[in-house]
């Protein structure tokens, strides 16, 4: 199912994920507390469970959705793992563009600025479409975006850029992992390229698609829909959106008929 067509296409290596990308905490208090006082939750675009499980932990169920069985079979792994009561996670691999779940939600999050890996406006708009039909009346839908920023958009095929390095959790083994890209101005989509080097000098290469949403670009998509902003948050701790940050954090609410 990874590769059933461009969306989310070779989206990550998913064996990779975790070790590299589960650094990030920033982020989790946040997508924690805003599930405080919800009793139906569903989080899309899971991955192999970064926010799931401290979700979890906060004592609730999480309905968990994504698109990559191989990350869902990761975090199917950790849940065995951790013993967790199969009754406080259900896991669904679906498209968050048509999501086919017989069940109504106080909370629905896209976590992980997933929301950037839909290339095209209408498929935005499914799923805004899709999230509206899940949530009960007074649900809320929550997501970050990636928000442009032109020193991204300028970059050089040529030159590689966030030199880093990581340790793989089952081996040991160090891996370094570089990236450059290049962005298509009628598209809005950015072409990245990930380089993963490992101990041998091997290179192993990752090739994403991220469509870029500017910020009145989203609110506009947004004011078309049947949701109104309630929220829109800088970061994750909540302050005023002034475009200062690389993100774009949304709180949407379902507009009164």
């Amino acid at each position: 199912m990874d590769n059933k067509d461009y969306f989310f296409e070779n989206y990550r290596m998913a064996d990779f994920y975790d070790d590299y990308y589960g650094r990030n905490i920033e982020d989790i208090p946040f997508w924690v507390n805003s599930c405080q006082n919800a009793n139906k939750i569903l989080e899309i675009a899971c991955g192999t469970g970064r926010i799931t499980f401290p979700i979890i932990e906060s004592g609730k169920k999480v309905f968990a959705l994504d698109y990559s069985e191989s990350m869902l079979k990761i975090l199917k792994e950790k849940a065995k793992q951790k013993k967790y009561n199969l009754e406080n996670l259900e896991i669904y691999c679906q498209d968050m563009r048509n999501i086919d779940i017989n069940e109504k939600f106080d909370v629905i999050l896209i976590t992980s600025n997933s929301v950037n890996h839909l290339e095209k406006t209408e498929d935005f708009e499914k799923m805004l479409d899709s999230a509206f039909n899940l949530l009960n009346n007074n649900g809320v839908l929550i997501f970050d975006a990636l928000k442009p920023r032109f020193k991204y958009l300028m970059r050089n095929m040529d030159e590689y850029y966030d030199e880093d390095e990581f340790i793989l959790s089952k081996t040991g083994e160090k891996v370094k992992i570089c990236e450059n890209s290049k962005y298509d101005h009628a598209t809005q989509i950015n072409n990245v390229n990930y380089y993963y080097i490992d101990s041998k000098g091997q290179k192993m290469t990752l090739n994403i698609k991220v469509r870029l949403y500017f910020p009145q670009e989203l609110d506009y998509i947004i004011s078309k829909s049947k949701f109104k902003i309630k929220n829109k948050y800088d970061w994750y701790d909540l302050r005023e959106f002034k475009g200062k940050t690389n993100e774009q954090i949304y709180i949407l609410e379902k507009k009164n008929n």
